[in-house]
């Protein structure tokens, strides 16, 4: 066959998917000599570019350094590159094997937040140029290949194999990143951690007062600008590698962290003429640590640490949104309601309660930094926190404890309050409330949220706290008053501003009248035995250590309420929702329906390779990423260059098969009512047939709220197609698809149809929808 793979096009030498190669054709079956005629021309021309760089030859390896391109991990496609720059002097052309190997070995392990890791050889065998000078020329090359961050790696040393994803939190609040000292000895392949060493910091001053032995070393990430606007001073053979670090120090953000980075290779140092010894370092460096010890002292622009006036954590279920909105003042002080700075997600409640409190918050700049690469952590340190500081005093209300520690470590809180509940009062008021979530949330999550939270507030209280009890406070609700005056609050909020933040949770004010009540107290007494009982009680007993902490105990079944009467009504226990038996038929389904089976038409019951088609409809759209969501075992991926794709599906083995069976694409399981990565154009290839009609336009929102373009491919025909059974389908018609987009401020820019050979006289539509202006 003379026609090439479909990703190279008609005609074409070069294609996004192999980007790094280029195609010489045959004109007719056979014909070799044309293909090796046109090799040895471009040959001729690569020889003759090549020429040009002669004088630079002193500062490049005599062998191009090796191209390491690897995928990035999917948050969104805009990732940065990443040059690993390496001197390689006297004696050091065999020992930078090891650490060519150890940089691919990382990239394989992850690639952390980078899309591209490019190996930077200098080759200094005759010790002429000097390490600085290396260095220095290696960053300038980096800066004018547009890479973003560079890390400078001895040609002795090794990079271990977490190194990328060590730092992936941490790349937009940082401008540098070090990391812990580990050394192993020439032969060996066991690092050991180096013993007394200055532990994580972001603090300048830590870096000064710390023994230089034990603070820093050569190996760490930092942007590419910066590292070009502090060059290594080239008239040091010692010490250079301090007074650049100090330079980095005082003026930009950085930290050092608790993991390694690379390991330090003892025994094997530079032999050159510019080589210095130990004793020389260490005088050297100390001159210069004494000099910027005696200068006033700066405030560089490292991560904000910003007090706040309290922090309320909470088990779920616990009173805490009433704290929130009781102790947020009008004209002096707001909590905030579950912001999770730290967790990298835009709590848009967040942006109505601060536009609610009377705070300067513009809705399209949320929006814009919303869709921006920027951290929401890096947004609220910038915009919104100088707003807060404003106040006579802020606090955050939370619930999700994920790295609470290095969450109040940045934001310390002068008062922490923990709220608790009886366990089983916990899990039935969270089944209550189940139902009424957008997100997926059933028994199985509930159970384990509690479990888990019940462990970090045992953990937490070991921290000086102020202890608030759901029954206490339903019962006396003038604790609420003494709480407000303790913390020196001027008074209590008369609102229920946290509440109307988040819908969902009007409720519980329509519930209890907008009062604190009893109603809810002690309601485990009133629950009938079955399964939900059975839930409650399984997660008391699971979590003793909480229960005794703070005074829930089998022998103290209830707490006494002065008020309280049981109804004659017996509570039903919730129904699982549409979406929920959606997401556990397909997540236990294996992979018996992803495609109609058919011997003859193999993997593409269609009839014909679906692929082009996909990229023609969204090439024009793909900027940066395009997103498949029901991949299943991510037939359909190599529509798209690696560099672009990602596929969710809610089927665990379907992505296990996926990344077996496609190498080098990225694939992620997703809860079914998850949040949708960002993207420029969203794929549902036969995917919308399996969602009923309950389900679909919750879905539909969620999508739409991830990107502008919607690539829609289904069989339509609601009379021919709809059916029960297992799995029930679902297909629509034309007008049907039309008018739910509409409703989501979508219009159809274009519809094509092909057939689809494994159902006789059948096609299959693409329906392509793009944003309305203005919407």
């Amino acid at each position: 066959n003379s026609l090439p793979d479909w990703r190279w096009f008609k005609g074409e030498t070069s294609t996004p998917w192999y980007n790094s190669l280029k195609l010489f054709r045959q004109l007719s079956p056979g014909d070799w000599s044309t293909v090796v005629d046109q090799v040895a021309e471009e040959l001729k021309t690569q020889v003759k570019e090549t020429s040009h760089k002669i004088p630079q030859r002193e500062l490049i390896s005599q062998k191009s350094p090796p191209q390491v391109i690897v995928k990035s991990s999917p948050k969104n496609a805009l990732r940065p590159q990443c040059a690993i720059i390496t001197p390689v002097g006297p004696g050091h052309a065999e020992i930078y094997k090891e650490a060519e190997r150890s940089i691919r070995d990382a990239c394989v392990r992850s690639p952390g937040p980078f899309c591209k890791v490019i190996p930077f050889r200098i080759d200094d065998q005759q010790g002429k140029i000097g390490r600085s000078r290396a260095r220095n020329f290696a960053v300038e090359q980096a800066a004018a290949q547009g890479i973003e961050w560079v890390f400078f790696l001895d040609a002795d040393d090794v990079l271990v194999p977490d190194t990328f994803a060590n730092v992936e939190p941490l790349l937009d609040d940082y401008d540098a990143i070090w990391g812990q000292i580990f050394s192993f000895q020439d032969g060996s392949k066991q690092a050991e951690r180096r013993e007394g060493q200055l532990g994580p910091t972001n603090r300048f001053e830590d870096v000064l007062n710390a023994d230089p032995f034990h603070s820093l070393q050569m190996g760490h990430f930092v942007r590419t600008e910066i590292a070009a606007a502090n060059p290594f001073d080239e008239s040091l053979d010692v010490g250079e590698d301090f007074h650049y670090y100090m330079r980095i120090w005082a003026k930009h953000r950085c930290i050092k962290i608790n993991e390694p980075l690379f390991a330090n290779r003892r025994g094997r140092h530079s032999i050159g003429p510019r080589s210095g010894t130990g004793h020389e370092w260490t005088v050297r460096v100390n001159q210069m640590l004494n000099q910027y010890r005696n200068q006033p002292a700066t405030s560089p622009a490292q991560q904000v640490v910003a007090p706040m006036k309290l922090a309320i954590y909470g088990m779920m279920r616990s009173g805490t949104t009433l704290l929130c909105d009781k102790l947020t003042v009008p004209d002096h002080g707001l909590i905030l309601l579950e912001p999770n700075i730290h967790l990298n997600n835009w709590p848009d409640q967040v942006l109505k309660q601060m536009q609610e409190f009377g705070l300067d918050v513009s809705e399209e700049a949320w929006k814009k930094a919303d869709e921006s690469p920027e951290s929401f952590q890096s947004y609220f340190n910038r915009r919104l926190l100088p707003k807060l500081q404003s106040l006579d005093y802020w606090g955050v209300k939370m619930v999700n404890f994920a790295n609470w520690q290095s969450f109040l470590e940045m934001y310390p809180p002068e008062h922490l309050i923990l709220c608790v509940r009886d366990l089983r009062d916990v899990i039935l008021s969270a089944l209550d409330l189940a139902p009424k979530l957008d997100l997926f949330v059933d028994d199985n999550w509930i159970e384990k949220r509690a479990i888990q939270t019940a462990k970090s507030l045992v953990e937490m209280a070991k921290r000086p706290h102020t202890l608030v009890r759901y029954d206490d406070m339903c019962q006396q609700p003038e604790l609420i008053d003494k709480l407000a005056e303790q913390l020196g609050l001027p008074g209590l909020g008369n609102h229920r501003m946290s509440l109307e933040a988040v819908p969902h949770r009007k409720y519980e004010d329509d519930k209890h009248a907008g009062t604190v009540t009893t109603n809810s107290v002690n309601r485990y007494l009133r629950e009938p035995n079955g399964p939900t009982k059975e839930l409650a009680e399984r997660v008391f007993r699971i979590c003793k250590e909480y229960n005794e902490a703070f005074g829930y105990t089998e022998d103290n079944l209830a707490t006494s309420v002065t008020s309280f009467a049981v109804p004659g009504v017996i509570e039903e226990k919730p129904l699982k929702s549409n979406a929920a038996q959606l997401d556990e038929f397909w997540k236990n389904d294996q992979l018996a329906n992803i495609i109609p089976q058919n011997a003859d038409l193999g993997a593409f019951p269609e009839g014909w390779d679906v692929r082009p088609v996909l990229w023609e409809q969204l090439k024009e759209h793909i900027k940066r990423s395009v997103l498949e969501i029901g991949c299943g075992y991510g037939r359909l991926c190599q529509a798209f260059p690696t560099d672009y794709y990602l596929g969710l599906d809610v089927n665990p083995q379907a992505i296990q098969t996926a990344e077996q069976t496609h190498p080098g694409y990225e694939f992620q399981t997703i809860g079914f009512c998850d949040e949708y990565p960002k993207t420029n154009a969203a794929l549902l290839y036969t995917v919308l047939l399996h969602i009923d009609d309950e389900t679909i336009k919750p879905m539909l929102e969620r999508i739409c709220r991830s990107s502008d373009v919607i690539l829609i491919a289904e069989i339509l025909g609601k009379e021919r197609w709809r059916r029960t059974g297992n799995p029930p389908v679902f297909n629509r018609d034309f007008q049907d698809y039309i008018q739910l987009m509409m409703q989501q401020g979508y219009y159809l820019s274009s519809c094509i149809e092909k057939p689809y050979e494994h159902y006789p006289e059948t096609n299959i539509s693409f329906l392509k929808f793009q944003r309305m202006p203005g919407k």
